[in-house]
C-alpha cells in the first residue's frame, strides 16, 4: 500500500532541489525539465496524474514569486527560468 505524497511535501522536495541549484547550475538558470530531472525519484513517477501534480506545484512556485520565466532580456521567456530575489530570500530563511 503506497501513501500519496501531499502537495506540501512535493513543494518541500522541489524547494530543496532549488536550494541546491547553485551546484546544479552555477548561474541559477534552469528549465522545468531540469528541475524535474534533479528531483528525487518519488516525484518522477511515471504515472501521468502524479506528474501533473508535480507540475502544478512547480507552477505554484511561479505564482508565489519564487520563480520567474526567462534567462535575461535576450531570452525572457520559457523554457528558461530562474530563482527570483524573493525566492532566494525564502530559501535562505527556510534552512
Amino acid at each position: 500500500m503506497s501513501t500519496e505524497v501531499t502537495d506540501e511535501e512535493i513543494e518541500e522536495v522541489l524547494l530543496e532541489v532549488l536550494r541546491q541549484s547553485p551546484e546544479l547550475n552555477p548561474r541559477g538558470i534552469f528549465t522545468i525539465q531540469q528541475l524535474c530531472k534533479y528531483s528525487p525519484e518519488t516525484l518522477n513517477n511515471s504515472n501521468e496524474y502524479e506528474q501533473r501534480r508535480v507540475l502544478t506545484v512547480i507552477y505554484n512556485l511561479f505564482l508565489k514569486g519564487y520563480l520567474a520565466w526567462g534567462h535575461d532580456f535576450k531570452d525572457p521567456i520559457p523554457p528558461f527560468c530562474h530563482i527570483t530575489h524573493r525566492g532566494k530570500e525564502m530559501l535562505k530563511r527556510d534552512i
